[in-house]
């Protein structure tokens, strides 16, 4: 039987082949070829198109212009992001990616024909986008690839650890030019904007797709832009026909999406710092503290929500959700301030007398060290009356056993704490 290795040399042009021997898989006449713009680079293994745009750092898209996010500091993402790679990142170090691929999947069937790369140089941003002017062609795109990832040590992309850099990371091992050892890109410093940006908005937009974010942050509205689900037939109308129209709508959408993912990083990354002096809706501010006390970081989580847990002030409850409220309770437990969990416990009790998360937090404060056991005891049976169940039934009676030890009408041994 003819092994998986010889029958991939077959299949795969070889480094040492010439390449004008190489028949491609689909003819493109070189006229189409020169009305896609750009210029072929040479590489060990052909020719590869890069279509490069250079925008000034004063050049906006939608509302914010690309150089803002270079003076963005990052020392707060390994924290947010749980990410201790990123930590001395610096913003002007960035690359941001994004590819348009034949197929939404991410099996060993799909391949990138465009690469969206950006980054800043100088006073400049610019943007490479390596097209795929033949399928044969795919080997000297991923040579160039490799050669612009080399020159940048942190990575930016939008959904890239689940689509982007799978896509990239086989196609690479498939061509032969790393291995699967050697296929670093998702252990590479990498900021995935969509994470982050579902923190901090899915509770305030519709969802976060790339184009909900750029109409409702960005203030960015695409005219006539081809829709996600239809490039893969407009690349492969084009390797049938030729036709550069097919595939210029494709490039352009492209370009899009690495411009709109450097302004969204600039949001991002600027409303993510956990200072209390940054003005955030009420929704912005819990998805914050939620997302930096799922990072075990509570200290930070209770800072960003500090502007209105403080027991010296009496804030406007009317414009402040119950789950930040929660989320302040839970932050200064874990941070070992039981009064400022208090005080947001018994500011979410006002609101709503039978909030079952309230009464188990006072419940649990009011129990321990015994500070007020009657409370605690009423607490317990108004929550047994909200949710009733067989775990509140005991915890009911291990409160009544502790409030009669307390008051000497029980033996020390039938004592049973909460």
């Amino acid at each position: 039987m003819t092994s998986l290795t010889a029958r991939l040399d077959r299949a795969l042009p070889s480094s040492s082949l010439d390449e004008r021997s190489v028949e491609p898989l689909f003819v493109v006449a070189d006229a189409t070829q020169r009305e896609l713009g750009g210029a072929l680079r040479s590489t060990p293994y052909g020719p590869c198109r890069v279509i490069t745009t250079r925008y000034p750092l004063t050049h906006t898209h939608g509302d914010r212009a690309l150089g803002t996010y270079a003076s963005q500091p990052l020392a707060h993402l390994p924290q947010l992001t749980g990410d201790p790679r990123l930590k001395d990142r610096v913003a002007r170090d960035a690359l941001f990616l994004d590819i348009e691929a034949t197929g939404l999947d991410h099996g060993a069937g799909t391949f990138a024909f465009l690469i969206g790369v950006g980054l800043f140089e100088g006073d400049s941003f610019i943007l490479h986008q390596l097209f795929l002017d033949d399928p044969s062609q795919e080997r000297a795109m991923l040579h160039v690839l490799i050669e612009l990832l080399d020159s940048r040590p942190m990575l930016i992309t939008f959904n890239g650890k689940s689509y982007d850099l799978t896509v990239l990371g086989s196609r690479l091992v498939m061509q032969r030019l790393w291995t699967e050892r050697e296929c670093d890109l998702k252990l590479r410093p990498h900021l995935d904007l969509l994470h982050l940006t579902r923190s901090l908005e899915r509770e305030r937009l519709p969802n976060t797709r790339l184009g909900t974010l750029e109409r409702e942050i960005l203030d960015f509205h695409r005219v006539d832009d081809v829709p996600g689900h239809l490039v893969p037939a407009c690349y492969h109308h084009f390797l049938r026909t030729g036709e550069t129209s097919a595939v210029e709508g494709v490039i352009e959408h492209n370009l899009h999406d690495v411009l709109s993912m450097v302004t969204l990083a600039d949001h991002v990354v600027g409303r993510s710092r956990p200072d209390p002096r940054i003005y955030r809706e009420p929704e912005e501010r819990d998805g914050l503290a939620r997302l930096l006390l799922r990072r075990r970081a509570p200290a930070s989580g209770l800072a960003v929500l500090a502007n209105f847990i403080q027991e010296t002030e009496a804030p406007s409850w009317a414009t402040e959700t119950a789950e930040a409220l929660a989320t302040a309770a839970v932050a200064a437990r874990r941070a070992l301030l039981p009064e400022r969990s208090r005080y947001a416990w018994e500011r979410l009790l006002e609101r709503d007398p039978l909030h079952e998360e309230a009464l188990r937090g006072l419940i649990r404060l009011e129990s321990r060290g015994a500070r007020d056991l009657p409370r605690a005891l009423g607490l317990a049976r108004r929550l047994e009356a909200v949710a009733p169940s067989p775990a509140a039934t005991r915890r009911v009676q291990r409160l009544k056993r502790r409030v009669a030890r307390s008051s000497g009408r029980l033996p020390k041994t039938d004592l049973c704490m909460v």
